[in-house]
């Protein structure tokens, strides 16, 4: 195994009676200049992301066909419920490394960094075999054509190989988002992203087909593991894996933080994951590729709201360790305010455009897709506007209700979903994902969150929505009356009237959205967001 191979003799061991304080690369920069690094390189991250996807997905349905890219998604789906092993362990690596980071304790992180590892690589060599049994019964359980079988078992036997490659991989890439090294994170997963994309455009084109597609995903995901280990010893060149940093007490300390994260992680599975598995198997196989293209745009609205949210929870691990209470609160009511703006934002854009876009993007055919975004979007928006709820519990350690209700959420959704497929079809899909979203925003989410921190309800609202509310509101106002009726069949002209949008927004959000000490923040962040550039170009 990698931990022990050649590279021990190159590795700095951890002195085993004393904990050890990390050895900066360089000075370390300002706690702002910091933050706004991470943020930035994360909006950048995603929108390389969203840009490759949206570049992607219609070259992969015209060079599939429906039924091919239907099998894609649902193959993509099934093995995707892995992750509701390792996802719930990233999560507890994340602050347990930015905890012992933050404590300067060189032993612990190694200890961290190793036990993980194994704990993925165990967990990834038993799916691979849990997928050689599987693919002898699903495809005929979700409904696929005899003819199209041995294809689809051959490409789910692909996938699952692949998984032996995931897991640890994403153990070093949260090992890299816990030490704050969002920009090398991004990095790698940009380079990662293009490659696959470009490989996957040459497998289509050279007539591979669907085959070519999970093999090239393979391949990237075996690539991707040395690749990062690279990008960590860069980061921290003392991180180390040995065996004697397998430890059986921290094995215990994150399976008992992180039972409650995979609560959460199942729930999850079953609110995103679940529905092209409920479409095949009750509608049909080529149903999914209408559906998957919503979905696909709900991946990019979390991803987004993530690019700000995910610096978050380290950064609350540390001021709740230090005991600052009144700063927590002001932190996180300031936050939701940013997410909401943005979540919000996001969500008048597909109400304005959501039809030009899957017009300019798939073609005609796919704009009977809009409602199934509208019904999608109105259940995200207000789980997104609360997203720096997930980050405060998790650094408080008070997430033990956050994952019981999200599981539950998932199961009313997969309920949901079944039952009123039957009747309205895909519609009837969207409504079960969305409606306990709802549910669970409304009436749940901000009363627990409120008590955790002691604040009043009522403050928390008025504080972390109505500006942005009222912010929208009149954005919404405006474009409905400056913008309606626009050409929007062109690229150019669709674009042009995307740029004034986003212009008018970020002069509401400002003028509006914010109070007095945000503008002044705002205008610190653009400041540490030029220094960030300069020492980019510098460097």
């Amino acid at each position: 195994m990698a931990i022990v191979h050649a590279q021990g003799a190159a590795m700095v061991r951890a002195d085993s009676s004393s904990e050890r304080a990390l050895h900066p690369p360089s000075p370390p920069m300002p706690v702002g200049v910091s933050t706004t690094r991470n943020i930035l390189s994360n909006l950048l991250g995603n929108i390389a992301y969203a840009i490759t996807g949206f570049i992607l997905a219609p070259i992969m349905i015209d060079g599939l066909g429906d039924l091919h890219y239907g099998m894609w998604a649902l193959a993509l789906s099934l093995v995707g419920s892995y992750g509701l092993i390792d996802t719930g362990m990233r999560i507890t690596m994340q602050r347990f490394v930015a905890r012992f980071k933050g404590m300067n304790q060189r032993e612990s992180l190694n200890q961290v960094l190793a036990t993980t590892l194994v704990l993925m690589v165990a967990a990834s060599l038993l799916l691979c075999a849990l997928t050689a049994f599987l693919i002898l019964f699903i495809p005929s359980f979700f409904h696929v054509a005899v003819s199209s079988q041995p294809l689809f078992r051959r490409v789910l036997a692909l996938l699952g190989l692949s998984v032996a490659f995931i897991f640890p991989t994403r153990a070093l890439t949260t090992y890299l988002s816990g030490i704050q090294r969002f920009d090398l994170f991004n990095f790698g997963s940009t380079l990662t992203s293009l490659t696959k994309a470009i490989l996957i455009i040459a497998a289509l084109h050279s007539g591979f087909g669907l085959l070519g597609v999970a093999a090239v995903t393979l391949t990237i995901e075996a690539l991707a593991l040395p690749f990062y280990w690279l990008l960590i010893k860069r980061a921290d060149p003392d991180a180390s894996l040995h065996w004697r940093d397998v430890q059986v007490r921290r094995i215990r300390e994150l399976a008992s933080f992180s039972f409650f994260a995979y609560l959460g992680n199942a729930g999850d599975y079953l609110r995103f994951s679940m529905d092209s598995a409920v479409i095949s198997r009750f509608l049909g196989v080529t149903l999914v590729t209408p559906f998957s293209v919503a979905g696909r745009l709900m991946d990019n609205f979390r991803a987004l709201i993530a690019t700000f949210n995910s610096p978050l929870m380290p950064r609350m691990t540390e001021i709740d360790t230090q005991g600052r209470a009144a700063d927590l609160g002001e932190m996180f009511v300031r936050t939701t305010r940013m997410t909401a703006l943005i979540s919000f934002f996001i969500a008048s854009l597909v109400v304005l455009d959501g039809k030009s876009l899957l017009r300019l993007w798939l073609g005609e055919r796919f704009v009977s897709s809009y409602g199934l975004l509208l019904v999608l979007t109105f259940g995200h928006v207000l789980l997104l506007a609360q997203a720096p709820s997930g980050s405060l519990m998790f650094a408080k350690g008070r997430h033990r209700l956050l994952g019981w209700w999200t599981l539950g959420e998932g199961a009313v959704n997969l309920f949901l979903s079944i039952f009123w497929a039957r009747r309205y079809g895909l519609v009837g899909v969207a409504l079960g994902t969305t409606v306990p979203m709802l549910v669970t925003g409304v009436f749940i989410q901000p009363r627990y969150v409120t008590r955790l921190l002691n604040l009043p309800l009522a403050y928390y609202i008025r504080g972390a929505f109505l500006k942005p509310l009222f912010a929208c509101g009149l954005f919404l106002l405006i474009s409905s009356l400056v913008f309606s009726g626009q050409d929007q069949v062109r690229i150019s002209s669709a674009a042009l009237i995307l740029a004034c949008q986003c212009t008018l927004f970020a002069f509401l959000a400002y003028a509006a959205g914010l109070n007095t000490t945000e503008r002044q923040l705002a205008r610190q962040q653009w400041r540490d967001a030029l220094i960030v550039f300069r020492r980019l170009r510098t460097n």
